[in-house]
């Protein structure tokens, strides 16, 4: 059984009623397991620190998150990603991405100091947060701190986005970075927020050919999908060797998904996540952090057509 993380404080990250990426749907993911008799009691996390945000995030943009959040006026907030449409200002926000980001921290500490083997935080997968700016409904990137936190214990990380928008921002953040390899299947780029995910961006520097990036046509199957996660992980994970997956786990490649235009279903999932884990058992020895992500609630959104997490 997996070690589950999760704080009430989470539902703090809250953008306003009006806004896709709503708190309930967690309180729904624990309502519904409960219901099934997979009731969990789950660890709960410390927020954050400064330090750990500034292991990433740099210093003038963490000053104007922390600025908004206490209600002064920031001028030029909308060069930073903030106050905008996908991210506006709400109080306190800087404290609530600080629990989504303690949380995906927490996980990374259990597997490297505790032995931990799977672990899902129910929580986090902000990955389109950059170095100084918000973007796609997220603040602090919380899965870049984590695998930056295990690569500096020595770990070598794979980190695994399944979510149907590319993983921009811990992209940009790693993309040097020779210990960390990065695939990210999602809805090409051209269709699709944030624009980004081509095959030819593969990092940088020592981080050169360790960036991969399976962009999909709208309205891909499982069949289709499943054919091109099984091609590219089994030879990059079997070249890489890492210590360590982190997973982000965003539902919203599945057909049922306002936001987007894969065509994933519940089954195809279930095949998904036992190939991770898996892969996870082949080459991490069974090591593996999971992050929730996108996934919205099904209603029209039509603000919002172009961004989710």
């Amino acid at each position: 059984m997996p070690s589950v993380i999760y704080h009430p404080a989470y539902r703090k990250y809250n953008f306003g009623e009006d806004h896709p990426f709503s708190p309930v749907r967690t309180d729904m993911m624990l309502d519904l397991l409960s219901a099934l008799g997979h009731a969990v009691s789950p660890l709960e996390p410390e927020p954050a620190t400064r330090a750990d945000i500034l292991s990433v995030h740099e210093e003038s943009f963490v000053s104007r998150v922390e600025a908004l959040s206490t209600g002064r006026e920031v001028p030029d907030r909308e060069d930073y990603g903030l106050g905008t449409p996908d991210n506006p200002v709400f109080p306190g926000m800087d404290e609530a991405a600080r629990w989504h980001v303690g949380g995906t921290l927490q996980g990374a500490r259990l597997i490297f100091e505790q032995g931990e083997k799977r672990v899902f935080q129910l929580g986090g997968g902000l990955h389109h947060a950059r170095r100084k700016f918000a973007s796609g409904f997220c603040i602090y990137n919380d899965l870049a701190i984590a695998v930056n936190y295990l690569t500096r214990q020595g770990l070598w990380v794979a980190y695994l986005d399944i979510d149907v928008h590319h993983s921009d921002g811990v992209q940009q953040i790693l993309y040097e970075d020779m210990r960390a390899m990065t695939v990210s299947f999602h809805e090409s780029g051209r269709y699709l927020f944030p624009g980004k995910g081509d095959i030819h961006e593969l990092g940088s520097g020592p981080g050169r050919g360790l960036k991969l990036n399976i962009p999909l046509e709208p309205f891909t199957e499982g069949d289709s999908y499943i054919e091109a996660f099984d091609a590219v992980l089994g030879a990059s994970l079997g070249s890489f060797k890492p210590g360590v997956f982190v997973v982000q786990a965003g539902a919203d490649a599945h057909f049922d998904d306002p936001l987007a235009d894969l065509m994933l279903t519940t089954h195809d999932y279930e095949k998904i996540f036992r190939r991770i884990l898996e892969y996870a058992d082949t080459f991490a020895a069974g090591r593996v952090l999971f992050t929730l992500g996108g996934g919205t609630l099904s209603a029209p959104l039509p603000a919002y057509g172009q961004c989710s997490i």
